[in-house]
């Protein structure tokens, strides 16, 4: 601005204006302009800061980052640890798997057995203890451990149970010992091939026995309740065979008598481990009495052979469910020393206290 031009400016402000006036306001507005010189240098020097601070940033992640991006995660391919747990069955299912499959609950279990005639079905089961769930396929009893299973007729003399979720134990009529199937395991086991629902006839109908023989133990039980317990030989495999009829058509507190009759008049006969194994395991499992199991385990394993072991291993858990640790632990222990590498060293620590 010229000097003339601030003369004129002075005179339209203030008629009065004089170079006094004039020189005073020159100096305000010059310190005003160089606070705001300042104010902008500051300002101008923080932000080039800022930016060299983001340009080393830059650079850094640059220099950390892979040359190529990361491939989208293939979510066709799961892995185990991307797998999630399997979750507990809440509810019973039971699904058929084809138009043929023919299936009867057993009235007496109350919703928790079902006989298996025919076909194949898939059981998810909400574990309970003191209430097993079975399936009786002819002369195979499944018992489920809590678990997902399939079981289903390959053939009329072939049957295959297969695992998806927990555990279940499979035992047949001639034997009477526990296999376990785990989860992603299957097994095929053979079968009766006289398996379907017999037409009941004069014959079959006066005579728990051939009703039994051929696995049908619903109505072998119904025959026997009406022919009376004088039907019933007084020897093992009478009295064996009676047991199996109750047990396994759902009445466990009727076995008992006829087995704890076999162990105690007839502990010479070679089938005598095989009747006090099964009278523990109906105390234990099915009756709820551990402390009369841990008796019937024992005579078990008295009498040695291929059941010893089982029965050792049962003994101990039925001491501990009857509130025994000390003796539970005695046992566990000898478990141990006999079978080192047993197939139950597993359940025997859990329940001895080994752990």
């Amino acid at each position: 601005m010229t000097e003339r031009s601030w003369s004129a400016l002075g005179r339209k402000i203030k008629a009065d204006w004089g170079p006094e006036h004039e020189r005073a306001v020159r100096a305000t507005i010059g310190r005003r302009t160089a606070r705001r010189r300042a104010v902008l240098n500051v300002t101008t020097g923080v932000a080039a800061a800022m930016g060299a601070i983001a340009m080393v940033a830059l650079a850094l992640f640059a220099f950390r980052s892979p040359p190529h991006p990361p491939a989208p995660p293939n979510f066709a391919l799961e892995t185990a640890a991307s797998t999630p747990a399997p979750k507990a069955v809440e509810t019973l299912t039971v699904t058929q798997l084809s138009p043929d499959t023919v299936l009867e609950p057993l009235p007496e279990w109350k919703g928790r057995g079902y006989a298996l005639r025919a076909g194949g079905a898939r059981f998810l089961v909400p574990h309970d203890a003191e209430h097993p769930f079975i399936v009786v396929a002819s002369d195979v009893v499944i018992e489920d451990l809590g678990t997902m299973f399939t079981v289903q007729y390959l053939s009329p003399d072939r049957l295959r149970i297969a695992v998806e979720q927990g555990r279940v134990g499979v035992r047949t009529r001639d034997t009477d010992t526990d296999t376990e199937v785990t989860a992603g395991a299957t097994m095929d086991v053979p079968a009766s091939a006289s398996n379907k629902k017999p037409t009941p006839t004069p014959a079959l109908s006066s005579s728990w026995r051939p009703l039994a023989e051929h696995g049908h133990y619903l109505e072998a039980h119904q025959a026997l309740r009406k022919a009376g317990p004088g039907a019933v030989r007084e020897d093992a495999a009478d009295l064996l065979m009676a047991a199996d009829t109750a047990r396994l058509s759902g009445h466990p507190a009727e076995a008992v008598p006829y087995l704890d009759r076999i162990v105690r008049s007839h502990g010479d006969d070679p089938r005598a481990p095989l009747a006090a194994f099964t009278l523990g395991r109906v105390l234990l499992d099915e009756l709820g009495r551990p402390g009369d199991a841990i008796g019937a385990f024992a005579r078990a394993r008295a009498r040695g052979g291929p059941l010893a072991e089982d029965a050792l291993a049962r003994e101990v858990e039925a001491a501990s469910r009857a509130g025994s640790p000390a003796r539970s632990h005695e046992l566990a222990l000898l478990y141990r020393q006999l079978y080192p590498n047993g197939r139950r060293a597993k359940a025997v620590s859990k329940f001895g206290g080994l752990d």
